[in-house]
């Protein structure tokens, strides 16, 4: 099935007209295209190859002369989808100034082509990096400033490339409001807590899913202080096979005022059975608090959960 959003309206379809979208939708401003996996449910149709995308997709956007943000996330097949990363396809009749996008590609290792990528958007301010997902590589190619609220990191995040002397990165990531640490075999750098609280000014929530580490974190090492992010207000915390590694992350947010933790048990091993001082500092703010896979009802909490959570008012 493929997914294509515009602005205010959605089209579910299987096999794409874009003849009709053409007419229907010549003058809309934000499009947004996305496949599902393997793309089964078209393959027999329209064999759901690159070469779909980048002879047909590609002209689609061009049709769209007051366009100004795009996003793709896109499955591919084989070494022609470097393509819809191009700057010299995508935007070659694109006619808005300030022209905002986010490509996703899933696709095989095109390292060896990431400055030629680049040279490609010559008039437009972009960054690439690459998400290695299980088996897959996953692309992501954005404009500057980014456009979007929501951003997703890989452990090689701060090693993303751009074309051009970008120096004012709080300008760059102003937008963003949400940063969710994808799952991520390799452990991430511990600066980039550091790089978070330096220069995403208006991120308010961080999320953190399945497999998740860090490198080099030191609970007795004061230096952590100088990562504190006290702007986070809304932490998820999906799952961390580490108690000193969730006590750490939440150290680092001081100021939460939303806590979602897997289970019951978790929240009963970090805060040490509610004994844990330095965390009571932090809890005792929290005013919501969600577990994600427990039922909060058939739970019996003792009074010291109450206690530690002072200020706490949806549970």
């Amino acid at each position: 099935m493929t997914l294509v959003y515009f602005s205010t309206c959605l089209v579910c379809v299987l096999g794409i007209n874009y003849e009709q979208i053409k007419h229907s939708c010549f003058n809309l401003s934000k499009f947004t295209f996305m496949t599902s996996g393997a793309c089964q449910s078209i393959a027999n149709k329209n064999n759901c190859s690159s070469y779909q995308y980048t002879a047909e997709l590609i002209p689609l956007i061009h049709s769209f002369l007051n366009l100004k943000q795009l996003r793709l996330n896109i499955t591919g097949n084989n070494s022609n989808d470097i393509d819809l990363l191009n700057g010299r396809y995508i935007k070659q009749r694109i006619l808005i100034d300030d022209f905002k996008f986010h490509i996703c590609l899933t696709t095989s290792d095109i390292d060896r082509s990431k400055n030629i990528i680049l040279s490609t958007w010559d008039s437009f301010s972009v960054g690439l990096h690459k998400i290695n997902v299980l088996k897959s590589l996953r692309y992501y190619l954005f404009s500057f400033p980014y456009e979007f609220e929501t951003l997703l990191l890989s452990s090689k995040f701060l090693e993303y490339k751009t074309n051009s002397d970008n120096n004012n990165l709080v300008e760059t990531w102003k937008n963003v409001k949400h940063i969710i640490f994808g799952p991520d075999l390799s452990p991430y750098s511990s600066n980039i807590f550091s790089y978070i609280k330096n220069f995403f000014m208006n991120v308010n929530e961080i999320t953190i899913y399945l497999v998740f580490s860090l490198d080099n974190f030191d609970l007795n090492n004061n230096r952590y202080k100088e990562q504190i992010c006290e702007r986070i207000e809304i932490l998820n915390m999906h799952y961390i096979n580490n108690t000193l590694l969730w006590k750490y992350l939440i150290l680092l947010m001081p100021n939460i005022k939303e806590l979602k933790l897997p289970t019951y048990e978790n929240l009963l091993e970090i805060t040490n059975n509610f004994y844990d001082i330095d965390l009571f500092q932090i809890f005792k703010k929290i005013r919501i608090l969600k577990f994600l896979f427990d039922n909060n009802e058939i739970v019996v909490k003792p009074k010291e959960f109450y206690d530690y959570l002072l200020e706490i008012k949806n549970f």
